[in-house]
């Protein structure tokens, strides 16, 4: 049934009490296997889903080298299904200790992760390179040239970070069929901005002489690393899948595999009273994920 998880929250609400209305409830919800805890069920729900349907909408492949941009919960997602899917060699871009940790915790001798944090890093553009195959200097571009060679990557699963992001992404994934999977959510807080500014003429000055040009409320994508549209490349821009049968494919794998997303709860609160104070862990970064108890009798 196409119902969007979305509408709990919004047009329902009630879902940060002990219990609410769930339409379609037979669409929507899935039986936890067994032996699979509650902790590692919840994961399923959101992150592990959102992480599958970047690999899946991806087409990451077995063979397939994959950079994950934004290696927070979704991330670490991403991380797992690429995995699954077949990736040998796995790129993890992020910064925060807990993230790296996580991730480094789930490198396989068929498959390695290597971190890439770009607060450390301070890779040159590679010999040979046009400074344009790089629109926004990003050391990260450079590292991942330089590790593969300056073939970039198969696939890129696009998780998290800034207003650049897809602009690396495009940069880093391979000419001739590379995929750029977007399962993060841009601009949020610069949408009352962007709608002030949105169709306006901006002024600028190059070489004494003055241009125009409409402001937008966009994401970039950088002209050079497209082949000024002609690159062979592939984008993606997707909302998480759910409903029961992809809940209960998920959960069936993590089962199978012996694999434990609860690890990504690095903070937790007994009461639903505590649910403000867990947002505000996750928006300030205190937490790779935040997990809050209820204290419902079961």
């Amino acid at each position: 049934y196409p119902f969007s998880a979305h509408s709990l929250g919004k047009s329902i609400d009630g879902a940060f009490q002990e219990c609410f209305y769930l339409p379609h409830a037979d669409k929507n919800c899935g039986k936890i296997p067994e032996g699979l805890s509650l902790e590692d069920a919840l994961l399923c729900t959101d992150v592990l889903q959102t992480g599958f349907t970047a690999a899946e909408e991806g087409r990451v492949e077995r063979g397939n080298t994959v950079c994950v941009l934004g290696i927070g919960a979704i991330g670490l997602a991403a991380i797992f299904a690429a995995q699954y899917y077949g990736a040998k060699r796995i790129f993890a871009v992020g910064s925060r200790e807990e993230s790296k940790k996580l991730a480094l915790s789930m490198a396989k001798e068929a498959c390695p992760v290597e971190i890439l944090d770009y607060k450390e890093l301070n890779t040159t553009l590679p010999e040979g390179k046009h400074p344009l195959a790089n629109s926004t200097n990003s050391y990260v571009v450079n590292e991942i040239w330089n590790r593969t060679d300056g073939k970039g990557v198969d696939r890129v699963l696009l998780c998290g970070g800034d207003e650049y992001a897809l602009c690396e992404a495009s940069d880093m994934v391979k000419y001739g069929g590379g995929v750029v999977s977007n399962v993060a959510y841009f601009g949020a807080d610069e949408d009352i901005v962007t709608e002030e500014l949105s169709g306006r003429p901006l002024h600028y000055l190059i070489d004494g002489e003055e241009r125009e040009k409409k402001a937008v409320d966009a994401l970039y994508l950088p002209k050079f690393s497209l082949g000024k549209g002609m690159a062979g490349k592939s984008f993606v821009f997707s909302l998480s899948k759910g409903g029961r049968a992809h809940l209960e494919k998920i959960m069936k794998i993590v089962r199978e595999k012996d694999f434990h997303p609860s690890a990504f709860f690095t903070k937790s609160y007994r009461g639903m009273e505590n649910i403000e104070a867990a947002l505000y862990d996750m928006k300030n970064r205190e937490a790779v994920k935040v997990l809050v108890y209820s204290d419902l009798e079961e």
